[in-house]
């Protein structure tokens, strides 16, 4: 039917599965990848292998990126990360990112500096609180202002004048005036 074997459990040869133009089309298929490939890399770069004990930001959270450092590179362009905290996770390349930040620095109290990593920072990370989960969101300024307007000893009752962020008065209806 249409150029088609029906299906059947019975045994059937290879040849009388295969048709004239299934050859054809898989070389078609063949060929329209690898001009789409030759296409996507024209401006597709490779990503620079970042080494062991580099600074980088890692995605933690959908909008976190936090300060880490690279303990191994594993295959499949994947990292395995310390982060400040003392934990370890494993990151693909897309979310780690070079960060030129000095490393985690430790004042010990014989007056030098070291710089530590793994473990040993969890100490004086505990006495910080976890600001990362508490983060103020961005708000839009200028937009809905109240002005004071100058009133007199017998206009107490008067509702301020709202602007716009342009500073033109926004006037509400009439019908809403009582």
């Amino acid at each position: 039917m249409f150029g088609r074997r029906t299906r059947t459990r019975l045994p059937t040869p290879d040849i009388l599965l295969s048709t004239p133009s299934a050859h054809g089309a898989q070389d078609a298929l063949t060929a329209s990848k690898q001009r789409q490939a030759s296409y996507y890399n024209r401006t597709a770069k490779e990503r620079p292998t970042l080494p062991v004990g580099q600074t980088v930001r890692v995605r933690y959270d959908d909008r976190d990126w936090r300060k880490a450092e690279v303990a191994r590179v594993l295959p499949h362009r994947s990292y395995e990360v310390h982060f400040k905290d003392g934990t370890t996770r494993r990151r693909t390349s897309r979310h780690v990112r070079f960060s030129s930040e000095p490393p985690v620095v430790i004042r010990s109290d014989a007056g030098g500096d070291t710089a530590v990593t793994g473990p040993q920072t969890v100490a004086r990370d505990a006495a910080k609180p976890a600001d990362h989960q508490a983060r103020p969101r961005r708000v839009r300024r200028g937009h809905g202002k109240q002005r004071a307007t100058p009133s007199s000893a017998g206009e107490s009752t008067k509702k301020p004048v709202t602007t716009t962020r342009l500073g033109r008065v926004v006037k509400p209806p009439a019908r809403f005036n009582d």
